[in-house]
């Protein structure tokens, strides 16, 4: 039974597939019909209005129920609506559409094609007697035993079958015929191996599991009327089909030796004979260049493919595509459809005739091979060749295939069960059993292999170290990025949904998600940042490039739609992400202030609008910058010659987390009275305090005396329990030191322990060395008012600052609005901190920043736990992630790794775990029912919406339309009583007044619009002269109208335009043009609405 997780993950994949069902449904006159819908509604349409016309046009018969399809036509809106703007046009749609087809397509057809390699070093395993048996005469056929890894070859001129280990290459056993073996061919139900010799006789052989005695034994022997040169088994009707020199296709009862039918197929000698189980049709191939498909049951004719120009030696079949395809002694593959009788297409490339082709089961893949010993691998998809190989070899020597390749077959071999080095090697990973590894044996006077580079075994997440991991709570996705590659991760399953391969030039440095969700953005080592769609891996803008430094940090803000962008050359800007097209720089940070050195980190606290930024050089520290206006505020001094590596703010506390390349941990102050701000008041080492208990393994680390800790009950009872464990191991280590010889006295000490604890090791130990390393990523969990430290060594912490804040007293933050402008100021503690088990004492202000204060509050930070071995190399990244609570790590150790709160470990994302299916490594848990209920009340609220009030974009246009006869109808009366230029705009304004709010918000924010893409304006505004009546135009200062105060926050005009008619004020000349504008005859002036 299908599992809630496994169920709600199934019907996310269908969701996302939404956009394929519309288009394989929609034909042309469908989606005439459709945009005449998005006309109608002036080509703005919103979520109601989507779901309500699609629903109106799609076939009844594509969706179960009404419910699923507006659900699933829910999200699809989410998914084209990119910019969030919560309306669509049908440009948007239709670009949407074409670029998810493109993308299904590229994916369809994208082959990872693992490469063969040819195998040059033997088993050490097995004796040299047998790995260089070599044969006196070339191999003319082999045959396949899947079931136990063996194959049988037969040798030109020579009565013995030689039968082979696929696996080791060693020589199994030898059977002798009473003549020249032509051809062998295995049958699975009756453990035999059935050979066809030139004396025209068949021979039966015991393989597999007979007894020792009869096994490799012939057991029985029939003639037949020709010599048979290719045999098939045909397990439906239980019957051996064979070809033979005269033409013709006979059929054979195995246990009676008797003739069952005979159909005469060709008029030259048949080369192979192929049995198509899921058609009920024999093919057969032969010298007379024909091919003929025969119905089994009825033994007609059903199809005559021809096409060849020379012999037909080789035949296989694609299940999957449905594709017959033969090679010959001309050069070209033929792919035919047994259905028809018309060739599909041709596989050139080949230079010589060709030996053989072999199909690879459950894959689009082809392997064919010609006389001169050149292997070539096909996407059946794409009929293209997408490698070819050959052996490594000296010019004339054994493993010189040129000329003397005579056949060859590819076999798929179970994973090894044993030791050796097959244990390292996987070509993949089903999600729930071994794996299979892939063989081509080739053979001239000797046997050679061709392995396909497999894939090691470890449980790595990507090829490369891994520089970002983000987790996506509104898809339940992770996000990670390792060099060039994108991947989008299942956070249910644990398995890889998108992989996106080679979508930067360089690597990637830095990445962030949107506010939505719905967009991520990478930065390059080169410089280079830009926005691609999070379902499909589509470039959808770039932003405006400024240098080649590399990208170091990326930041977005919700509030003002923008991205902060750290380059490693000390430089930050901040870019406006709202445009469709591009992204412009709205405002770059004091240059006066940047980092002289490289700049390592850089974090926003969009709360307080704060940028903090550290770098290489001690002298520069750490500097806190406004990130509305990019003035540097505070400069804090993080100590004499050690390097700032990581960063992190407090949440709702004015502090900042710094961590150096010390190994230290310290916390400044950033909202205090002038004297306070900026000062440390918090200092300790990353390192394991004295008294911790460690595990023999060096895998986990705990305090057995820390402190209870503020937060969730599962958190506090499972450290509680690690706690107990931890003092019980110590107990037994006590005992045992305080034990003699006795086992009585050893009883006594430890208060009656078992026999069996007696003399099991502790699982927790002192810690011999405290484990110092330097943090390279640290974040902190507001709700358990703990930080989470990864550093370089591997090692994740987590320490309770719960006791440090309050003996701090720092307060929090708090936003005010003053003047119009919203300010954060910090306010005083709560009350409610004084909690049970808390020190009530408080540190003066005076003393704060004090070595006595700073050691006084350095002993309050609890060490809460430990991971020793979390990571084997540095920790990259460190998010907390709040549905559900938890840590996501990376590393360079190429692994992504989630941890509950608690410090147990929840899963590792393996690149090998299949498509759709439960990593076994992966045991993350998400509350899908609740989500589900959000889902549901969401597109509830919707259609309720949608019911209730009808139509919203035909009744907001109806609105918009009645305001403007409105304002026309009042112009248009002023205008013919003549009154004068000073009565006219009272009228327009006493007109406008007697309209709704709406239009005058319109008309502000259509100038906040036009100014807003403008950088600089010179004003000319009229001032009184002495003359009374009279006024003189003077020019006052350039103006930055692209501030972000006054674009975002403030939301006001500036001073000389009035809200209530901005268009009546003097002309502005604008020295940077935005789009907004427009010339007429030499002057600037605003569009009309």
């Amino acid at each position: 039974m299908e599992s809630p997780r496994a169920a709600y993950a199934a019907r996310t994949r269908i969701r996302e597939q939404a956009s394929m069902k519309l288009m394989t449904a929609l034909d042309a006159s469908r989606v005439e019909l459709i945009k005449r819908e998005f006309e109608h509604r002036k080509n703005r349409v919103g979520q109601a209005d989507f779901i309500s016309v699609m629903l109106k046009h799609l076939p009844v018969h594509l969706y179960s129920n009404r419910d699923n399809a507006a659900d699933e036509l829910f999200e699809l809106f989410k998914e084209v609506d990119v910019n969030g703007d919560g309306t669509m046009d049908w440009e948007e749609l239709t670009r949407f559409m074409v670029s998810k087809a493109a993308l299904l397509k590229e994916k369809s057809t994208a082959l990872d094609c693992i490469p063969y390699h040819h195998k040059t070093q033997p088993d050490a395993s097995v004796p040299a007697s047998t790995v260089h048996h070599r044969h006196r005469d070339s191999i003319d056929g082999m045959c396949l035993l899947p079931r136990y890894r063996q194959f049988a070859c037969i040798e030109n001129h020579s009565p013995v079958i030689a039968l082979y280990n696929a696996r080791n290459t060693s020589l199994v056993a030898t059977m002798k015929c009473k003549a020249v073996p032509l051809c062998v061919c295995y049958i699975e139900p009756l453990q035999s191996l059935i050979a066809c010799c030139s004396d025209s006789t068949m021979a039966r052989f015991n393989v597999g599991e007979s007894h020792h005695k009869v096994r490799y034994q012939q057991k029985s022997f029939w003639s037949t009327p020709d010599a048979q040169m290719a045999m098939c088994w045909q397990p439906t009707h239980n019957l051996l089909y064979s070809g033979s020199v005269g033409g013709r296709v006979h059929a054979w009862d195995v246990d009676t030796h008797k003739q069952i039918s005979c159909f005469e197929a060709h008029t030259d000698i048949v080369m192979d004979v192929l049995n198509l189980d899921c058609l009920d049709s024999i093919v057969s191939a032969s010298l007379d260049t024909n091919i003929i498909v025969v119905d089994s049951y009825t033994e007609q004719q059903t199809a005559r493919l021809t096409g060849h120009s020379k012999g037909v030696n080789s035949l296989c079949y694609n299940s999957d595509n449905r594709f017959l395809i033969s090679s010959g002694f001309d050069h070209d593959v033929f792919v035919w459809s047994p259905f028809v009788s018309t060739l599909l297409y041709k596989l050139k490339g080949h230079r010589a005739a060709l030996v053989g082709c072999e199909t690879v089961e459950g894959s689009p893949e082809l392997i064919t091979a010609d006389a001169s010993g050149l292997f070539k691998l096909w996407d059946l998809r794409k009929f293209e060749c997408v490698q070819t190989f050959t052996s490594e070899h000296e010019p004339g020597d054994l493993d010189d295939l040129t000329g003397t390749l005579s056949c060859f077959k590819h076999m798929k071999l179970p994973c090894f069960d044993g030791g050796g080095d097959a244990d390292d090697y996987r070509p993949c990973f089903d999600g729930g059993g071994d794996a299979d590894d892939y063989r081509v044996i080739a053979a001239s006077k000797k046997l050679l292999y061709f392995d396909q580079e497999r894939m090691r075994a470890n449980p790595v997440s990507d090829e490369g170290p891994i520089r970002v991991a983000l987790f996506n709570s509104q898809s339940l996705t992770v996000f990670t990025a390792s060099e060039r590659t994108v991947k989008i991760w299942d956070a249910i399953l644990g398995s890889v949904k998108h992989s996106f391969k080679n979508v930067t030039a360089s690597d990637i440095s830095a990445a962030c998600l949107d506010d939505r969700k719905r967009k991520f953005i990478l930065g390059e080592s080169t410089g280079t940042v830009s926005v691609f769609n999070y379902q499909n891996g589509a470039v959808m803008k770039e932003f405006s490039p400024q240098g080649s430094s590399p990208v170091v940090d990326l930041a977005y803000s919700a509030a003002s739609k923008s991205v902060l962008v750290a380059y490693m050359n000390g430089l930050v800007r901040v870019f406006d992400e709202n445009d469709i097209e591009s992204c412009k720089v709205l405002r770059s940070f004091d240059e006066t202030y940047s980092h002289r050195g490289d700049l390592y980190c850089a974090v926003y606290e969009q709360a307080s609008s704060v940028v903090a930024t550290g770098g290489n050089l001690p002298s520069d520290g750490v500097r806190l910058w406004d990130y509305d206006s990019g003035k540097c505020e505070l400069v804090l001094k993080s100590g004499d010659e050690c390097e700032v590596v990581a960063l992190a703010f407090l949440g709702d506390y004015p502090l900042v987390a710094v961590c150096c390349s010390d190994c230290k941990i310290r916390l400044f102050l950033t909202h205090q009275s002038a004297d306070l701000k900026g000062t440390c008041v918090v200092e300790w080492t990353n390192e394991l305090p004295p008294g911790t208990l460690i595990t023999e393994a060096l895998d986990e680390a705990v305090h057995p005396m820390g402190w209870g800790q503020p937060g969730d009950e599962d958190e506090d009872s499972a450290e509680s329990r690690r706690r107990e464990r931890a003092l019980g191991s110590v107990r037994h280590v006590q005992a045992r030191e305080r034990s003699s010889s006795s086992m009585a006295s050893f009883e006594q000490d430890t208060d009656g322990s078992s026999a069996e604890a007696k003399h099991s090791s502790p699982e927790f130990t002192a810690a011999r060395k405290p484990n110092k390393s330097p943090v390279s990523s640290v974040v902190w969990d507001q709700v358990g008012e703990s930080l989470f430290t990864g550093s370089e060594g591997g090692h994740l912490r987590k320490w309770g600052l719960a006791r440090t804040l309050a003996f701090i007293d720092a307060g929090k933050l708090e936003t005010v609005e003053v003047n119009g402008r919203r300010r954060v100021r910090c306010g005083q503690r709560d009350s409610s901190g004084d909690r049970e088990g808390l020190s009530p004492k408080r540190a003066s202000a005076a003393a704060l920043g004090r070595p006595s204060s700073l050691g006084e509050a350095a002993s309050l930070v609890e060490f809460r736990w430990g991971l020793e071995r979390a990571h084997d190399a540095d920790v990259t990244v460190i998010e907390l992630t709040q549905e559900p609570r938890a840590l996501l790590t990376a590393s360079t150790d190429k692994r992504v790794l989630m941890f509950s709160l608690d410090g147990k470990s929840l899963g590792c994302l393996l690149q090998t775990a299949k498509y759709g299916c439960q990593s076994p490594q992966w045991s993350l848990r998400i509350d899908v029912a609740q989500r589900q209920a959000k889902e549901a009340r969401a597109l509830s609220a919707v259609l309720n919406k949608d019911e209730k009030g009808g139509d919203e974009g035909v009744a907001r246009r109806e609105k918009d339309e009645r305001e403007a006869s409105h304002r026309q109808h009042s112009d248009g009366r002023a205008k013919r009583k003549g009154r004068n230029a000073k009565a006219s705009r009272a009228g327009k304004e006493g007109g406008r007044a007697g309209t709704s709010q709406t239009a005058s918000e319109k008309i502000h924010n259509r100038v906040i619009d036009v100014l807003a893409k403008v950088k600089t304006a010179t004003v000319r505004v009229p001032t009184p002269s002495g003359d009374s009546g009279s006024q003189t135009i003077s020019t006052q200062s350039i103006t930055l109208v692209g501030d972000p105060k006054l674009r975002e926050k403030n939301r006001r005009l500036p001073p000389h335009l009035k809200a209530n008619d901005p268009i009546a004020s003097p002309p502005i000349e604008l020295t940077g043009l935005g789009p907004g504008f427009k010339h007429q005859g030499g002057k600037i002036s605003l569009p009309r609405i």
